[in-house]
């Protein structure tokens, strides 16, 4: 695996936990393929709320890069959508061995649905 994205600079990024962003979630759980072409993709299941909100892109030249999936998440809460299929480009960029050559995209993307599971109502409620 390459460099991951730094998002602790980033304007558009709470640095809060998950229970901050998602107060009346349990879970985001995110499952899928992700690689470079149709034929080539690994499987993955990922939970936000133990990993976090970035996917880190397994393409060992890509930097800066990963599948952000908390922006999405966020956008169903507010829609009131549990599931949604998403297709996620990687935001990095793909560095050839020492950094001589640069400026290509990373060709990996993410393919899955995100299932925002709600907390279960408390008994008596």
């Amino acid at each position: 695996m390459g460099e991951p994205m730094d998002r602790t600079k980033s304007p558009f990024v709470s640095q809060t936990t998950f229970e901050g962003l998602f107060p009346n979630l349990e879970d985001v759980i995110v499952e899928g393929t992700v690689g470079e072409s149709a034929y080539n993709r690994d499987p993955i299941r990922f939970s936000l709320r133990e990993r976090g909100g970035l996917i880190r892109c397994p393409n060992s030249k890509c930097w800066s890069g990963g599948f952000e999936v908390d922006f999405p998440a966020g956008d169903m809460q507010r829609e009131g959508v549990t599931e949604k299929a998403v297709r996620i480009r990687c935001a990095g960029r793909e560095n050839s061995y020492k950094g001589r050559r640069s400026g290509q995209p990373c060709p990996y993307s993410m393919e899955g649905t995100i299932k925002l599971k709600p907390k279960a109502a408390a008994p008596g409620v």
